[in-house]
């Protein structure tokens, strides 16, 4: 019975991993001695990879499709990818791409004949982001939700907003005909409003805007077209404004030094005509000293298109989509409900002490 239990308690011991001593025999005091095994005595155990499925590529028919994107920018270091970076919001557009099977898992973007309308620096938001390339197309070479299915694997302040099948040939950015940005304020009081559209007026029609920009040694011509520049109420009832600047292209920061000139007119640090003469090189050829707008509060809010069908979504997407946006909606006034009450523990606080 003794070699029995030995035996028994070998085999216990190879089951668990575990090593034990025998049974003492001649009735002596049993004894076990348990001991974890080494490293290197360690197996590792490794998952069997899941298969991968999905299309054959070299098999599917595509379409080049446009593609009007939303984003809230805050996160972001901004909208085109980097290397080593992966906190960009093409980076988690091209991600979703892959997730969905729309575009082969090792895809360059140049294969794909990708194109971009804007480039936005980091922290900026646009509603009106418009990109191209070439998607796969369905079975039966019927198109697929595109707007459904890629919203299903992008991050919450990411959005597909429609998508319309256009020709080969083109190109978000060099078929696109104007630009138009926002930039919000809230007016506090201190801003003449009518002084800084009267210095806005300015800015309409051709200029060198090298006075208004980000210096970049890859552009050739500083000349670029204002169409409209104007600062209007934003429609709430917060005292919030908003600076729409539209035009046919931009530099690097041209709108954030825009509307930081003009806030220095608003609060009465620069004149009207103050605005002119930087945009005269011969009066004023160094750029002036101030302190560029902030990134937050800027919208890349719609790309412009001629001729160019409007962009489609279906009635699923649709009502999904609104539904999301709805929701961040409702979870940012909870949160300006939290600050507020903060704020009038503050004030109890102060007048406790007070």
């Amino acid at each position: 019975r003794r070699d029995l239990a030995n035996r028994l308690h070998e085999v216990a011991g190879l089951l668990t991993g575990e090593r034990g001593t025998r049974v003492a025999s001649g009735g002596g005091t049993t004894m076990t001695t348990r001991s974890s095994p080494s490293r290197s005595e360690v197996k590792p155990r490794y998952k069997k990879p899941k298969q991968e499925g999905g299309p054959d590529f070299s098999k599917c028919l595509y379409e080049h499709v446009a593609l009007k994107i939303a984003y809230f920018g805050s996160k972001y270091y901004g909208f085109a990818r980097l290397k080593d970076i992966a906190e960009t919001v093409e980076g988690k557009f091209f991600t979703a791409l892959r997730k969905c099977r729309l575009i082969p898992p090792d895809a360059d973007p140049l294969e794909l004949g990708y194109s971009r309308c804007g480039r936005t620096d980091r922290g900026v938001s646009a509603a009106g982001q418009v990109v191209a390339l070439r998607l796969r197309r369905g079975p039966d070479s019927q198109p697929l939700d595109y707007v459904a299915l890629v919203n299903r694997w992008l991050p919450d302040d990411i959005r597909v907003l429609g998508f319309r099948v256009v020709d080969p040939s083109f190109s978000a950015r060099f078929d696109a005909t104007g630009r138009h940005y926002k930039y919000f304020f809230l007016q506090d009081g201190s801003y003449d409003i009518g002084r800084m559209n009267l210095a806005a007026a300015n800015f309409v029609g051709e200029h060198d805007y090298r006075n208004f920009c980000k210096m970049d040694d890859s552009v050739k011509t500083f000349c670029r077209t204002v169409k409209s520049c104007e600062i209007e109420p934003a429609g709430g009832d917060d005292g919030a404004f908003v600076l729409n600047v539209m035009g046919s292209a931009f530099l690097w920061h041209q709108v954030r030094c825009m509307a930081a000139v003009l806030f220095s007119v608003g609060k009465g640090k620069l004149q009207e005509h103050d605005v002119e003469r930087y945009l005269n090189i011969t009066e004023q050829p160094e750029r002036p000293s101030y302190t560029m707008a902030s990134e937050d509060p800027l919208l890349l809010y719609e790309c412009f298109f001629d001729p160019m069908k409007p962009f489609a979504i279906s009635p699923h997407a649709h009502r999904k989509l609104k539904d999301h946006l709805k929701l961040l909606l409702s979870n940012l006034q909870i949160r300006m409900q939290l600050i507020q009450e903060v704020l009038s523990v503050v004030d109890r606080t102060s007048s406790e002490l007070g």
